[in-house]
C-alpha cells in the first residue's frame, strides 16, 4: 500500500438539519444514513459513533465530523444531535472534554508531520 500525503484531508465539522435519514441492516450491523439539508454528501456510520444516531430523524438539528475526502458518501467520525438533548454527569463530562483535548492534539501533530503538498509552477 502506498502512502499519498498530497492525498490527505481535512477534519471537517458541519452542523445543518437533516433533511433524510434510513437504515439500512447489513448481515448483523446497521448502518445510518444522514442527509444534511443543502450539503451535497451522504454520511453514514453505525450506532457505535453515538446513542442518538438512530433516534435521529428529519428536521433534527445535528453536527457531525468527517474527513473532508470529496467523496459522495462519507464515513462519520463523530455525531452530536441537539434535538436530543441528554444530562451529562461530571465524570461524563470530564472525560469527553479530556477525549475532546487529546483528539486535537493528536490531529496537531498528525499536521505536523505531513509535509506540505508540493506547489506546481
Amino acid at each position: 500500500q502506498q502512502i499519498a500525503p498530497e492525498l490527505a484531508h481535512q477534519r471537517t465539522t458541519l452542523r445543518g438539519t437533516v433533511d433524510r435519514f434510513a437504515s439500512e441492516v447489513k448481515g448483523t450491523a446497521t448502518v445510518y444514513y444522514v442527509h444534511l439539508d443543502g450539503i451535497p454528501h451522504l454520511f453514514t456510520s453505525d450506532s457505535a459513533i453515538s446513542p442518538k444516531l438512530p433516534l435521529t430523524h428529519a428536521g433534527d438539528d445535528v453536527e457531525l465530523a468527517f474527513v473532508a475526502s470529496g467523496e459522495d458518501v462519507v464515513p462519520i467520525l463523530t455525531f452530536q444531535n441537539f434535538s436530543l438533548p441528554l444530562e451529562r454527569t461530571p465524570t461524563q463530562s470530564a472525560i469527553a472534554e479530556r477525549v475532546g483535548t487529546r483528539q486535537r492534539e493528536v490531529e496537531t501533530e498528525q499536521a505536523a508531520k505531513t509535509p506540505p503538498a508540493p506547489t506546481q509552477q
